[in-house]
C-alpha cells in the first residue's frame, strides 16, 4: 500500500472509499448480508402464514394434500437444483477446458468450438 494519501489513508482496491465516504470493510458486508437475509426470512414466513389453506397436488399418480406455500416452496427448490446442477456441469466443463488448454501450451485442441473476440 501507499502512502500518497496522507496519513491514515489507503490507496488501492482494499480499503478504498469514497472521497468523503466511510470505508467498506468485509464486517460491513456481512452486516449488509446479515440484514438482507433477515428480510428475506420475514418475507418468506409472512409468505407462508398468508399461504395455509391446502391444495391437491397429483404427479405421477402420487396424490395428497399440501398447503399451498409448502407446495411452492418445494416446486422453488427443486428449480434451484436444475439450475444448480446446470451449472455445476458447465462449471466443470470450464475446469476441465481450462486443464486441457494448460497442458496443451495454451493452444485450442481442435474438438473445442473457436473462441469469440
Amino acid at each position: 500500500m501507499s502512502d500518497a494519501g496522507g496519513p491514515g489513508k489507503t490507496t488501492g482496491a482494499r480499503g478504498a472509499s469514497a472521497p468523503g465516504g466511510p470505508s467498506r470493510t468485509r464486517l460491513s458486508a456481512a452486516w449488509t448480508g446479515v440484514v438482507v437475509g433477515v428480510v428475506l426470512l420475514v418475507l418468506l414466513l409472512i409468505f407462508f402464514v398468508q399461504n395455509t389453506h391446502t391444495t391437491r397436488i397429483e404427479f405421477l399418480g402420487a396424490h395428497g394434500q399440501v398447503p399451498v406455500a409448502v407446495a411452492l416452496l418445494a416446486a422453488a427448490v427443486v428449480g434451484a437444483l436444475v439450475v444448480l446442477a446446470v451449472g455445476l456441469g458447465r462449471t466443470v466443463q470450464l475446469r476441465r477446458a481450462a486443464r486441457s488448454s494448460r497442458r496443451h501450451g495454451g493452444q485450442t485442441l481442435p474438438s473445442e468450438p473457436p473462441s469469440e473476440p
